[in-house]
């Protein structure tokens, strides 16, 4: 995996936002859009849009793209065996987090064939139906092939549909605008990807570079950022922003502004302090600063 695009913090593809205040005007937000609140335990969701597609050969690397054409989605016998010795995956939970569990392994296109076994089974929620078209995604967007790029930047459209966008344009599901940002950059758009990622971010196209610099409340947009900017050559931009995350969350430790769970969220903050320390050292030390 591009050390790049590493995933921070927190595994298996969930929001985690490490500033006391994030997770719950995440929660506010997602449950006052369109009024679609995601059940915990649910049937057939409802407005779920199951696309069906018919991927055949890749024509960079020739290979046969599992075709998709019904809710029976085909998968390799080492794969079904993997699933089948694993303990607790004869849940989707278990199964999809399964998945995200082999993505960091960096095996993907094996954990590709995961998620194809799972996004499309009856009975999924919203919610488990969202981790795994985004974790699908995700391995796509890793193998870098154009056709596989493509049908990521496709499911991920058609996935961001207004409903589950936010009055600014950025969507609140999961993890999903920064994957679509990560696809846009390797199909050549790095504007669009940069301009994405700042809406997620609630900073305006035409901000100055003081207020597109400050931190915002979503952790992984502002290092998404951060490594968005290494790759279009602006490491002023980038080195800002970390110094800027580095003084918010040491101000944060400080202060311990935790109105619940204080441990674990001065846990998980250290850890991200940790990570951002990390990339200013290296930022430094690659000379673009």
């Amino acid at each position: 995996m591009d050390p790049l695009f590493k995933t921070s913090c927190n595994q298996g593809g969930n929001y985690f936002a490490p500033y006391a205040e994030a997770s719950e005007m995440a929660k506010a937000e997602h449950n006052t859009v369109s009024g679609r609140i995601v059940s915990p335990v649910s049937g057939e969701p409802s407005g779920v849009n199951h696309v069906n597609l018919d991927f055949t050969a890749d024509s960079a690397t020739g290979q046969k793209e599992i075709g998709i054409s019904s809710r029976a989605v085909a998968s390799d016998e080492d794969t079904s065996d993997a699933v089948n010795r694993k303990p607790g995956l004869n849940t989707f939970v278990g199964r999809i987090n399964y998945a995200f569990e082999e993505l960091d392994k960096q095996n993907f296109s094996n954990v590709e064939r995961l998620f194809r076994g799972v996004y499309l089974e009856e009975g999924l929620d919203e919610l488990e139906y969202h981790r795994s078209l985004v974790g699908l995604a995700r391995s796509l967007v890793e193998q870098k092939t154009y056709k596989k790029l493509t049908e990521a930047q496709h499911h991920l459209q058609v996935l961001r549909g207004s409903e589950w966008c936010t009055t600014s344009g950025a969507s609140i599901i999961p993890d999903l605008d920064i994957t679509l940002s990560r696809c846009e950059q390797e199909l050549g758009l790095p504007i669009q990807a940069e301009a994405r990622l700042l809406t997620l971010r609630r900073k305006s196209l035409h901000a100055d570079e003081k207020a597109m610099c400050e931190p915002s409340d979503n952790y992984h947009a502002d290092i998404a950022m951060v490594r968005q900017w290494q790759l279009m050559k602006k490491p002023k931009l980038a080195l800002t922003l970390l110094q800027n995350m580095r003084a918010e969350s040491t101000l944060r430790l400080t202060k311990e502004r935790w109105p619940s769970s204080p441990a674990c969220a001065a846990i998980e903050l250290h850890e991200c302090l940790k990570e951002v320390n990390m990339m200013l050292a290296t930022l430094s030390g690659d000379g673009q600063i």
